[in-house]
């Protein structure tokens, strides 16, 4: 019995620093906007997904991406960050129609101006998002060319969704190349190898 006992506590101990191991590989970031990125909010009091957006999240967390936000919200929905993100969580919520229930899950970190002198398109939440991205590349998706012409100044990939005659988003097999060729910034390049498909980025 105290063998079994044994065995059981160091197969905890193995799965536990797997699990503390997975959550700190470093891979590359894909951050988005909401609205009508991932939200269609033609209708603000009809919130639902942009069509496919959904899937592509489920891809991307697939193939090994790490997923954040980057957006505007008022000052007004609270005084802390925990407050901005509850009132945002509830405001979606309650205009929510899509059959989809919106998944928070997939998004690792949600970056918001904490006052309006702080919104987009201003430098300041890219260069937190360049910073949390601790050295791996990252690309930011928005419909507003405004703001995807600052993150890319600051040497960022971007993609503006919603072009005429262009996919909607960049396809999750062509997206680390995409990143490859247009980020503009030192990155450490082992957050490529660390994609789950990262074997055909290699030699890239």
């Amino acid at each position: 019995m105290g063998c079994k006992r044994y065995v059981i506590s160091l197969l905890l101990l193995f799965l536990a620093h797997a699990s503390a191991a997975q959550e700190n590989i470093k891979t590359p970031w894909v951050f988005l906007d909401l609205g009508m990125t991932i939200i269609d909010t033609t209708d603000f009091e009809k919130l639902k997904y942009v069509k496919d957006s959904k899937e592509y999240l489920e891809s991307l967390r697939l193939h090994g991406y790490q997923i954040g936000l980057i957006l505007n919200i008022p000052e007004t929905w609270g005084d802390t960050y925990d407050k901005k993100i509850e009132t945002l969580k509830s405001f979606i919520s309650e205009r929510w129609v899509d059959d989809k229930t919106f998944d928070w899950s997939p998004y690792s970190k949600i970056i918001i101006p904490l006052k309006d002198a702080e919104k987009k398109p201003k430098p300041i939440l890219f260069e937190r998002a360049i910073q949390f991205a601790d050295n791996c590349p990252l690309i930011y998706y928005a419909e507003d060319q405004n703001e995807t012409e600052v993150a890319s100044r600051l040497g960022i990939s971007v993609y503006n969704v919603g072009q005429t005659d262009m996919p909607f988003f960049v396809s999750v097999e062509n997206l680390a190349k995409f990143i490859i060729d247009t980020y503009k910034r030192n990155y450490d390049p082992l957050c490529f190898d660390n994609l789950k498909e990262h074997t055909m980025y290699k030699n890239l």
